[in-house]
């Protein structure tokens, strides 16, 4: 992106810089959700029929998934054929596109209701990255120092740097709920840290699941009894009777994000609980942690695990609460990678296994206190690897960034690099065991080492699918998951989920941004890719090599409409289109680097 460059303020730049990549990721969505057709024309004028209105665009960079990047401001041109509209406001841009979205709906009664809607977590998140931006700014100028010692580490570092979100949302960093004191508090982007509230809960009310023989039962249970102790002292101090301590130690306990406890604390069905003592509130207690780049999942460098905790915050597409569901989903995906993983073995690749879940067995309010708990990379990689989590790795929007590769040498270097540390896996475990993985940007960590992808992990099972036929084939039905298991899909359904967030979402994203970072042509990268996938398909199974073929040799892949889906409200159940897809045609084409 960019716009003539002047002598500004922090805060008028981070707002312009929050503006322009709003507008950037509408515009993409737009074109591919709506136009549906590719940009060839490094100048394009763009027509919004429906209500008669033109955008002239000049692009800085094309790219064939649609990674485009502009020069800005946009022309204008209004309904009435008027005059042009020079330095076109990203605000009045946005709502150009709105309207145009808004145009093609037949509900007109409740249309321009939806249009505001949409446009207020625009603003929102709009607000959020000005926030998050401006921060960056002052702390890049000031040179401050993290506050804590592990925010030195590269994967914390990357968890708090996400300051944009996904290159094909309309609102990528909403979150409604949290408001600006929130956010201080909170926000990873604005490098927060926090100890968890905790409740203790009565034993008939507690419910967990854990997978067999996991190690980290013992260690959760390890730190519970800790934290129990840490009770204790406080209630001794408090003058409670010895009776009533033993009581209230046999409780079980649950963590819960600050934000979280507050809200709970408000809700009546949760006052119920507390005034017939099957619940109590126990405040702050325990060591400092950090959240990651989803928000609501945190780590703490006193234990190997990550807490994927419930928060009724509507972060982007919806609220991002744990429901029976999608813990079930986890836990089933994390049952049949505990069966697959002794047997596939692929060097530098691995999955964060997500051990168990803790929650509450009422059934109205299990969602708003069920915890997911995944393992996390061990301290000795944290402290000295280089990890990044791959969302943060390629956003790009400010300045170039260091571990990219600067020229089209290493670019290629990095591109046959990153194919085989994380696209060759993936499509391994879904040849051999149709095993869906869902390993978007921010899902996947990259390891950089000597300027190259040496390793990768992948995390959050909740996006798994299974392939029904496979999970038969292997003995995995009513042996390890039941036969209606959300886990389980049909075949062709998880083949698309696959090409969506490991080729379109997550290889394109790739691709597009370092084809930035070393002034190569996009087009030349795919065909690496294309060759990388190609040569590795010769010599691996024939199973695997139809999926390969299949990739290679579709014309279209699928990609999520995130735009509309978000118009028409139903952003958790996204609907997709198709665009073409960047390595067709290139099959056994190789690069001269």
């Amino acid at each position: 992106m960019s716009m003539k460059q002047e002598v500004m303020s922090d805060e008028i730049l981070s707002q312009q810089l929050a503006e322009l990549s709003t507008l950037t990721r509408l515009l993409n969505t737009y074109l591919r959700e709506v136009h549906c057709t590719p940009v060839t024309e490094h100048n394009t004028e763009l027509r919004l029929p429906l209500t008669g209105r033109s955008l002239s665009m000049e692009f800085r960079n094309i790219s064939a998934a649609g990674h485009h990047r502009y020069i800005f401001p946009l022309i204008g041109r209004d309904a009435d054929g008027g005059k042009e509209v020079i330095a076109l406001e990203p605000y009045t841009a946005l709502d150009w596109l709105l309207a145009e979205v808004g145009a093609a709906d037949a509900d007109t009664i409740t249309v321009q209701d939806r249009i505001a809607d949409l446009r207020n977590q625009i603003n929102n998140s709009i607000n959020k990255t000005a926030c998050y931006v401006l921060k960056r700014l002052q702390d890049t100028k000031q040179q401050s120092d993290p506050t804590s010692e592990y925010q030195n580490y590269t994967l914390v570092r990357s968890e708090q740097s996400l300051l944009f979100g996904h290159p094909f949302h309309p609102t990528p960093k909403s979150s409604e709920g949290f408001t600006e004191d929130d956010l201080r508090l909170y926000a990873p982007e604005l490098n927060a840290s926090f100890q968890l509230t905790w409740f203790a809960i009565h034993p008939d009310l507690y419910h967990e699941e854990w997978l067999e023989e996991s190690p980290l039962k013992s260690e959760w249970q390890d730190w519970e009894h800790r934290l129990q102790e840490e009770i204790g002292a406080i209630q001794r101090s408090t003058g409670l009777s010895t009776d009533e301590i033993a009581a209230l130690t046999s409780y079980r306990l649950l963590p819960a994000h600050p934000w979280q406890s507050e809200y709970l604390l408000r809700q009546s069905s949760i006052r119920r609980w507390i005034d017939e003592g099957k619940l109590i509130y126990l405040g702050s207690l325990g060591d400092r942690q950090y959240p990651s780049s989803s928000v609501r999942t945190v780590w703490s460098p006193a234990q190997s695990f990550y807490l994927k905790l419930p928060l009724h915050v509507r972060i982007t597409n919806f609220i991002r609460t744990n429901n029976e569901e999608q813990y079930k989903r986890s836990m089933d995906a994390a049952r049949i990678w505990a069966e697959i993983e002794p047997a596939f073995h692929y060097p530098g690749f691995g999955i964060l296994q997500e051990h168990g879940v803790v929650s509450m067995s009422d059934a109205e309010l299990a969602e708003e206190f069920t915890v997911i708990i995944r393992a996390s990379l061990s301290g000795d990689q944290q402290r000295h690897e280089d990890w990044h989590v791959a969302a943060t790795l390629l956003e790009d929007e400010i300045g170039r960034l260091e571990h990219l590769p600067a020229t089209k040498k290493d670019a290629v270097k990095w591109i046959r690099a990153y194919v085989h540390v994380y696209l060759f896996p993936v499509f391994q475990l879904f040849a051999d065991f149709g095993y869906s993985l869902e390993a978007h940007v921010q899902n996947t960590l990259i390891r950089v080492q000597d300027g190259v992808p040496t390793g990768c992990y992948i995390r959050d099972l909740e996006g798994v699918s299974v392939c029904s036929n496979k999970a038969q084939e292997l003995g995995w039905i009513n042996d390890m998951v039941a036969p209606d298991s959300p886990v389980l899909s049909d075949t062709e359904e998880a083949w698309k989920r696959l090409l969506y967030y490991n080729v379109t979402n997550h290889l394109s994203h790739m691709i597009a941004t370092v084809s930035r970072s070393s002034h190569t042509e996009e087009r030349d990268l795919w065909r690496e890719a294309a060759h990388a996938i190609s040569t590795h398909s010769e010599s691996v199974a024939p199973s695997l090599r139809e999926w390969i073929n299949r990739l290679l040799e579709a014309p279209v892949l699928p990609a999520k409409a995130n735009l509309i889906s978000r118009f028409h409200q139903h952003g958790e159940r996204p609907g997709y289109v198709e665009i073409p897809n960047p390595l067709n045609g290139f099959r056994d084409k190789k690069v001269n680097g």
